[in-house]
């Protein structure tokens, strides 16, 4: 199975995993983030980024304001 990069940035450092999808909140709703997405540039809104890693569920919880910049193989997001 394709899976996709997910590098998470913030104060303390980053993390990486290597996901079958991802969920993000966004100021205009939830979006589902899979490998060979559409770049795409979002805001994202406080709320929890969701992903899978295989079967198993992880979320990260967004606390202040964040954004996520989408490609193809890799989706980075920013938080302040």
């Amino acid at each position: 199975m394709i899976k996709i990069k997910l590098k998470i940035y913030n104060l303390k450092g980053e993390k990486e995993y290597f996901v079958n999808k991802i969920t993000l909140p966004t100021y205009l709703g939830k979006i589902t983030v899979l490998p060979n997405h559409q770049p795409l540039l979002v805001l994202l809104d406080k709320g929890k980024i969701i992903f899978w890693e295989d079967d198993k569920k992880n979320e990260v919880l967004i606390e202040r304001e964040a954004f996520a910049r989408i490609s193809q193989k890799i989706v980075e997001i920013f938080m302040v």
